[in-house]
């Protein structure tokens, strides 16, 4: 998606007009937006969560390449454009930092493997698969709702996933405290009073 972006829009903006400094300075626009994203993504993605930061990264890109479809814009409002879809691009790389959590540590290696092929095989693909529909004569802003349709698909994937793993961590809270349960029995009393030095409450 990203390099699909940053490969091609050169050639968009130029076939639509712009000189190419002009094409070339807006496509800047979108590297800009990774920097100003990724270091603003890393702050706040502790307190959110990788996939709620993963989700509005995605829905950033989504609603900012749908604009540069429904606007007949100057090119400094196309860049500012770029430049937003530039910023939820940035979260991208959180996606294979998600790997780390997503799947059991048993399965990480592995997971985390096949999750970095298809990231990369994504990366390869996506440029060759936008350059063959402009070659086949799909219009430029076209392009643009291709990759808006990817990223919202991509958003509610990781809202998806972000509910499931939610799910399945309270699932395993209350396993545990059952397992405490059983382990402690009916002779003692799980919780302890604050003021007992570590006696279970109840005891003298």
């Amino acid at each position: 998606m990203f390099y699909l972006l940053l490969l091609w829009t050169p050639a968009v903006l130029h076939a639509s007009g712009a000189a190419p400094a002009q094409a070339a300075a807006a496509s800047a626009a979108l590297s800009a937006g990774v920097i100003v994203g990724g270091l603003t993504m890393t702050g706040i993605v502790d307190r959110f969560g990788m996939e709620r930061v993963l989700a509005l990264g995605f829905s950033i890109v989504a609603a900012a390449t749908l604009a540069m479809v429904g606007l007949d814009a100057p090119l400094w409002t196309l860049a500012v454009l770029l430049f937003v879809a530039g910023i939820g691009a940035a979260s991208q790389g959180g996606a294979l930092a998600l790997t780390g959590l997503a799947y059991p540590a048993d399965r990480r290696a592995t997971g985390a493997g096949w999750a970095i092929g298809v990231a990369r095989t994504g990366s390869i693909a996506g440029p060759i698969l936008g350059g063959a529909l402009l070659a086949q004569g799909l219009a430029g802003r076209q392009l643009y709702l291709a990759v808006a349709a990817v990223a919202l698909l991509a958003a509610l994937s990781a809202a998806l996933l972000g509910r499931v793993r939610a799910a399945q961590g309270r699932r395993c809270s209350v396993l545990a405290t059952n397992s405490i349960a059983d382990a402690c029995g009916d002779g003692c009393d799980i919780r302890q009073s604050s003021g007992s030095g570590g006696q279970p409450a109840g005891s003298s």
